[in-house]
């Protein structure tokens, strides 16, 4: 295509109609619709609801202690939950970033069997 005898850049053209698409369809978070910044982030007010899993936690499985380790304050690489001891999970390492609650689980299902592929981002 050429416009003035110059040729018209593809990615120009398509940075210029996302600018257009976000004033005419701005960006919601994925979980309530509100505005904003940027397509696949929660808002502010979701973004609370999360309960991000923290140490203290199974070696293995991630699991979150329902107890403090006092004898070892920090360092619980190589402690095992409870289960694991029980059954010996057949991986090395699992890892969760947030706690599978009710509000997780609306984005996680979302993104699983909803095609919200949009919600993405907020479940990573």
């Amino acid at each position: 295509m050429t416009q003035g005898g110059g040729t018209i850049n593809t990615s120009h053209f398509r940075h210029i109609a996302g600018r257009a698409l976000d004033v005419l369809l701005p960006p919601q978070c994925p979980s309530c619709n509100a505005a904003v910044e940027s397509p696949g982030v929660l808002c502010g007010a979701c973004w609370q609801q999360i309960d991000f899993l923290s140490d203290p936690q199974g070696s293995a499985c991630g699991l979150p202690f329902k107890f403090e380790l006092d004898a070892w304050p920090g360092k619980t690489d190589g402690v095992l939950c409870g289960a694991s001891v029980r059954d010996r999970p057949p991986f090395q390492r699992a890892r969760a970033v947030m706690v599978y609650g009710d509000f997780s689980r609306k984005i996680v299902l979302a993104l699983k069997h909803g095609d919200r592929t949009d919600t993405a981002p907020a479940a990573n």
